[in-house]
Formats: structure tokens, C-alpha cells, sequence
């Protein structure tokens, strides 16, 4: 998913956590919380998940997650800068409420205003050691 170094350089400039499969521990996603440092009170979000978790509601539950996060830190502004043909990560965006999308290109700037965010959703989160700051249990979606 991820190499070592490029694992220490993601923790430098942003909040990041690691997603586990409960029971096996299983990697399953990596999200990455940041702020854009020529737009105060705006964060960046990065998120990946396995192709085998896609569906299942993962994506949502961590963007969510991190809006959440970055709204209690005092950020008022979600970025997510993604591929327009990323359907998943825009549909999940959408249903969390956000308002612009810009085109650069094959690419999205989308903005999601963190006022907007309704605080409905409940994780359970861990927390662990300093390799995996944070990580959400989540059960393996069946083959």
C-alpha cells in the first residue's frame, strides 16, 4: 500500500491512521488528515482503501471520521483533490455534503464545508502505538 519512507514523510505534514480487519489484522485502508498551507482553516483529506473493502462502507465511515476531526481541530473546510472518475470517493463526499467541485483537468478539487457535516455517526476507534497512531476495527466484508 504504502512504503516505509513515504509512510514518514505522509506522517510529517498530517494526521494519518491505518484501518485494521478485526481478527486478522489485515491493512485495509490509510487516511491522512492535513492542512493546506496556503488556506487556513482548510484540511486535506487523502484516503485509500483495498479494492476488496470497497463497498462496504469503510470510505464513508473514515472521511467521515476525519471531517469530524478536522472540524474539532477548528477547521472549516474539507479539500479532496481526486480523479473525476473516482465515482466511489465523490459519492461518498457528496452524501457527507459538499458543495463545490472544481475541474482541473481529469482531476476534481472537491470542498466539503465542515458546518454542514451532520455529527449523526458513531466509530468505535483504538488507539495505538506511535507506527499506527490510530486505527478503526472494522469486520472483514464476505468474498
Amino acid at each position: 500500500m504504502i512504503g516505509r519512507r513515504d509512510w514518514d514523510r505522509l506522517r510529517s505534514a498530517a494526521t494519518c491512521w491505518i484501518t485494521t480487519a478485526a481478527g486478522n489484522g489485515e491493512v485495509i485502508a490509510l487516511t491522512s488528515l492535513g492542512p493546506l498551507r496556503h488556506e487556513p482553516g482548510c484540511v486535506d483529506l487523502g484516503l485509500q482503501v483495498a479494492d476488496a473493502h470497497h463497498g462496504s462502507g469503510i470510505g464513508t465511515a473514515l472521511a467521515h471520521r476525519a471531517a469530524c476531526q478536522a472540524r474539532a481541530a477548528g477547521a472549516y473546510t474539507l479539500a479532496v483533490y481526486t480523479q473525476a472518475t473516482n465515482a466511489a470517493m465523490l459519492a461518498v463526499l457528496r452524501s457527507l455534503g459538499a458543495t463545490r467541485e472544481r475541474r482541473d483537468g481529469s482531476h476534481l478539487d472537491v470542498r466539503l464545508p465542515l458546518h454542514r457535516l451532520s455529527p449523526s455517526r458513531r466509530l468505535l476507534c483504538c488507539h495505538r502505538d506511535q507506527e499506527a497512531p490510530t486505527c478503526l476495527n472494522l469486520p472483514r466484508p464476505p468474498r
